[in-house]
């Protein structure tokens, strides 16, 4: 009989599925489906997460551009300090 090299490698396939405890390649596909699903989730909300700060750190920044214009700096002065530029100051 001639050596079938893929019923060979669908044997051991077999052998190593049954011994982790899987009862065939669909439970590792769908085992290996979650895992990539729960990844994915934790990396939107990682992102998501740092996204926001970043909104928030630029909130507080406009805030108090805004009180520094009000108390009557100027808007050269006030884009210095925080970082936004002349036109965003002035739109103010």
């Amino acid at each position: 009989a001639l050596f079938d090299r893929r019923e060979a490698h669908r044997a051991t396939l077999r052998n190593l599925l049954q011994r982790e405890g899987y009862e065939d390649l669909e439970a590792v596909l769908q085992e290996g489906r979650e895992m990539g699903r729960k990844a994915g989730l934790q990396e939107g909300e990682r992102k998501g997460e740092m996204k926001g700060k970043k909104e928030g750190r630029k909130e507080k920044t406009v805030e108090i551009a805004r009180a520094a214009l009000a108390k009557g700096m100027d808007a050269g002065l006030v884009a210095e300090i925080s970082g936004l530029s002349e036109g965003e100051v002035r739109a103010l």
